[in-house]
Order: C-alpha cells, then structure tokens, then sequence
C-alpha cells in the first residue's frame, strides 16, 4: 500500500566502487567484534548482531527504552580503518537489514577496509517493526473496508507514532555510535536514509567523517507529494521507448493506452477478474485510479522494473489483468518495508506542510493526481501525531559526496 523510496543501488555502486577478490576468513573473531555471531537473510555468511536499547522519548527518558537490532558486517582485513561506515536504507520504512544484499555489491571493496554497520532504524525491521501482517496480505477490495483495516492495524500497534521521527533516529545513531566505542563514523544513505543522515550531522558533526547520499532528498523537499518526479520519470520512459527501435515496435500505443488505463479508471464501472498472486483466489474489484497509478508508480522506483511497463500497460489495455495484479499486490508480505514507521515520519513531518496549490498545480500535471495526497489524507489524522517544524537548508562542513540520476 505505501510505497517507499529508494532503488537500483547494488548497479550503480558496483560500477563505482569496483569488486574485491577476498579469500580470507569473512568474520573477525568473536573477540575482536562486538556482538554475537548471526546470520541475516539475504546473506549467506555469518554477522555479527547485538542490540542497543535507546530511549523511547528522549526528552522524557522514563518513559521506557527501544531495543535497534544492528548487524555488523567485519571488515576483511585485519587492519581495519577505525571509522567504519553506517548504513541508512530508505523510506521511511526500510530497515538496514533489508539491504544486507548490498554487502556483496554495493560494499564489498569498501569492507575490505572498514566495518560496514547496517542499522534497523526504530520502527523497522528487528526494532519494533511498525506493520501489520493482516493488512499487508489483506484480499479486501473494498476502499471502505481497507481503510477500516488499516485503522485496526494503526490501533493494534499500540505505539504513541510521535516517538517515531527523523529526530529521534538521528539521535539513535548516536547511541549506536557509543556503544560500538566509536570516535567517527562515516555515513551512506538512500533516499529517505540521506534525509536521516542530513539530520544526524547537524547534530553530531564532530563525530561524522565523510557522507554519501545517494538520491537525495534536499531537506525542503516534501515526499508526500512526489508527483513531479514520478511524471518526470515517467515522460523519460515514454521517450525512450519512443526513441528505441525495438520497444517503438513491439509497444506503438504504450503513451496512448497508459492513457487509455487513467480515463477508463475515471469513468468507473469497470469490472476486474483476477486470482489474488498470494492466495490464488478469484478476485472481482472495480477498476479505481489507484489501481492504474500505484503499480505504475512503484515501478518506476527502478529502471530495471520500470522497463516492464510497457508490456503490463499493453496487457492491462487488451484485458489481461493478471500479470497488473502481481503490481497490484507487490510487497504484500510481512518482509516489506514498515508502513506505520513510514506514516509516523511523513504524516508529522511533510503532509502537515503541504499546501492545496502545491497539490493542485502538480496534480493536474502528474499520472498520479491526487491519489498519494488522498491516501495521507485517510491516515495521517489516525495517527494523531504533532506537526514538526520543516528542517532549514544550510552547510555541513563535512566531505560529502551527491549521488542523484535523472531519473531518480
């Protein structure tokens, strides 16, 4: 249901930083690392895992403490650098341990000299993820009667949302910090993880050697609304088929029946037959905007996903809708990223800020109208959590390198 940010790292970064021919051992002794060893999914060999409690509140530390599940990946050699490097994913909702893949990737030559520490931020993954399984794999295709589950699940968690914010997870890396008995750190974060690390270094810049932020998210930039950029992405998608012989020829309608999918959405009465690509029951729903925009959407998170478009839009508009409802359903496990984590940041942090002309010049310009705006507008007020004042741009006097693509 909440898609979240954050995509097609592992190519880039093993184009930049390379590959690492290692033969050693691939875990220092229990000894010298912190931790117990551990293996995480996703990653064959052994890790080193332990768990830093940090308070829930840290104005009011008596309210009680959360336990960060962190996973340390030992650097290869035995003269390690002592600055070793935290991992922030994106989202809000992503956990470190979501991206340990990238470990035989993306940080397979920078491990080769420094501890990679991949961090579940609070609310995620092993630290008290934010989800519900029931609305995750939820065959309801009612709008009523999913916001209605959603609103259980909110309750269920049974969490006060305000102790979820950028604020408070850039003040845990901190504790994460302390309790590996570290001087400096270096920072990497995606997407959402680059506005975690703005934060932390206004914060703490004395203890921070060097960041990489890779798609950023300047810190005046409101992700509730993302409209322009997925439009964007979108018209590059559009223009290189276009401009590709092969996708011109096998695909020749692809704009006009994306089109097509948007108006026969608006006009409603249109009746989808499918089996649900988790439990293979026969689902019937009328086709909704949201059905069109969300898978659209997701997949253009990755240009490798993104490439797919064309031919679902082509078997969505000749009626063949079950390969759209894998779309329609992608992500719907307990494995996904934590939607709650995801709602506490966004709707106290960006949606309180958006403006009705913001969202109405950059609708009536977008694929996706209003349909991520109406979403916030049906959860955020569940939540009831306090409006946070938006971060102000300045400089950061500590080295850093931008990673942004145009079509991120």
């Amino acid at each position: 249901m909440w898609k979240l940010m954050g995509a097609g790292l592992g190519a880039r970064w093993g184009v930049l930083l390379g590959a690492l021919v290692w033969a050693g051992s691939a875990l220092a002794s229990a000894s010298d690392t912190p931790g117990n060893t551990c293996f995480v999914p996703g990653h064959g060999l052994p890790l080193r895992c332990l768990t830093v409690p940090v308070p829930r509140d840290y104005a009011h530390p008596e309210r009680g403490q959360i336990n960060l599940q962190v996973t340390l990946a030992p650097a290869f050699r035995e003269n390690a650098k002592p600055d070793p490097v935290f991992v922030l994913a994106g989202g809000p909702g992503q956990a470190g341990s979501d991206v340990v893949m990238l470990l035989e990737s993306a940080f397979i030559k920078v491990r080769a000299t420094r501890d990679i520490v991949l961090i579940d931020q609070r609310g995620t993954g092993g630290s008290g993820k934010l989800t519900c399984l029931k609305t995750e794999r939820s065959e309801t295709v009612d709008r009523e009667l999913a916001r209605k589950e959603m609103a259980e699940c909110l309750q269920s968690l049974k969490v006060d949302f305000n102790d979820y914010s950028t604020e408070a997870s850039a003040r845990d890396l901190d504790r994460v910090r302390q309790a590996l008995k570290l001087s400096k750190i270096n920072l990497w974060g995606a997407s959402y993880g680059t506005r975690l690390a703005q934060a932390h270094v206004r914060m703490f810049p004395d203890t921070v050697r060097s960041m990489v932020l890779d798609g950023v998210v300047a810190p005046q930039q409101n992700v509730a609304l993302l409209n322009t950029e997925a439009e964007r992405a979108m018209q590059m998608l559009r223009q290189h088929c276009e401009q590709d012989a092969a996708c011109r020829q096998a695909f020749p309608q692809f704009s006009n029946q994306l089109d097509s999918l948007l108006k026969r959405a608006d006009s409603g009465g249109e009746v989808l037959q499918f089996q649900h690509p988790l439990t293979g029951k026969t689902i019937k729903k009328t086709l909704e905007l949201d059905d069109v925009v969300n898978p659209v959407h997701n997949l253009l998170y990755s240009p490798r996903m993104a490439v797919q478009l064309p031919w679902l839009i082509m078997q969505a508009a000749q009626g063949n809708w079950q390969p759209w409802a894998a779309q329609m359903y992608a992500g719907s496990s307990s494995s996904g990223p934590a939607f709650g984590l995801y709602l506490a940041v966004v709707c106290a942090e960006d949606w309180p800020w958006l403006s009705a002309e913001q969202i109405k010049s950059s609708s009536a310009k977008s694929f996706m109208r209003e349909t991520s705006v109406k979403r916030l507008n049906n959860a955020c007020p569940l939540l009831n959590v306090k409006a946070r004042p938006r971060p102000v741009p300045g400089p950061v006097a500590v080295p850093t390198l931008f990673l942004s693509g145009a079509r991120d």
